[in-house]
């Protein structure tokens, strides 16, 4: 290899690594690490249940655990399988193992939706309960992680353009769920 070739593939080999190393907008939602989120708590749907990050490098994360089947029926199974006193007791005990699994473990008797705002949306609060509080106006961005595919497939977005219409967010957020949950 002469000089100039040699010069050629370092300089490659260097755009890759700085490529590799600079703020990437891709989310890997699909390697996310379940240690570094809340925990997995219910919703007002039975069966279906939400874990959130909020010290997500890349901003917010809402992660909702949709049943693949009948979330209502799915929860009553899933109770009537746990030895305990009562249904609060087995709910615990429901919520302890689902929070031990990785989302490619749970992504066999889940769907697994993703409601993320990307950190140029959100100012920094550290001193806080939450690290960052949302900015308006602001997009939300709806995805849904496919583990069988290794794909993250965006499903929609919401625009919030002011501080009026912030309920907007949770809004849209229970409408995609109970449209889900009907079908």
């Amino acid at each position: 290899m002469n000089f100039n070739m040699k010069k050629i593939v370092s300089l490659i080999i260097i755009l890759l690594f700085a490529y590799s190393c600079s703020g990437q907008k891709e989310i890997n939602f699909l390697n996310y690490p379940i240690d570094d989120l809340e925990g997995i708590v219910t919703t007002q749907y039975d069966g279906v249940y939400r874990n959130f990050d909020f010290n997500y490098l890349n901003g917010m994360a809402l992660f909702y655990l949709v049943p693949k089947e009948n979330p209502g029926q799915w929860f009553k199974n899933k109770l009537a399988e746990i030895n305990g006193n009562n249904d609060s007791d087995k709910e615990d005990i429901l919520l302890d193992s689902l929070n031990k699994k990785s989302f490619r473990e749970l992504s066999k008797e889940f769907n697994i939706y993703v409601f993320h705002t990307d950190k140029k949306y959100l100012n920094k609060t550290p001193e806080m309960d939450d690290p960052y509080t949302p900015k308006v106006p602001r997009t939300i961005y709806l995805y849904e992680l496919n583990f069988n595919k290794n794909e993250i497939e965006k499903l929609d977005s919401l625009i919030l353009k002011t501080f009026q219409n912030e309920s907007n967010e949770m809004i849209w957020i229970n409408n995609f769920l109970s449209d889900k949950i009907k079908n």
